[in-house]
């Protein structure tokens, strides 16, 4: 099942302490070679003229060995 949060929801769960047994646990996963993460991919197109803002758009991509998978993309137009 697919849980889809927004930034208040995880500001309102997410405790120092949850963060910092959560980062503890992926960084030993990493090291094991149990998990993944892929750079961040960055793409700008620039900005031609008011009238044709530039694009920006991003992505990273996160697994751990208990599945735990993460997906963030995110995209702007310049200027706006």
């Amino acid at each position: 099942m697919t849980l889809l949060l927004n930034n208040d929801e995880v500001e309102r769960v997410l405790t120092p302490e949850i963060s910092i047994q959560a980062t503890e646990a992926i960084y030993r996963e990493l090291a094991e070679g149990t998990a993944y993460n892929r750079p961040r991919s960055q793409v700008y197109l620039p900005a031609e003229s008011k009238n044709h803002p530039g694009f920006h758009y991003r992505s990273l991509q996160a697994r751990n060995a208990a599945a735990f998978c993460l997906l963030r993309r995110e995209t702007a137009i310049a200027g706006l």
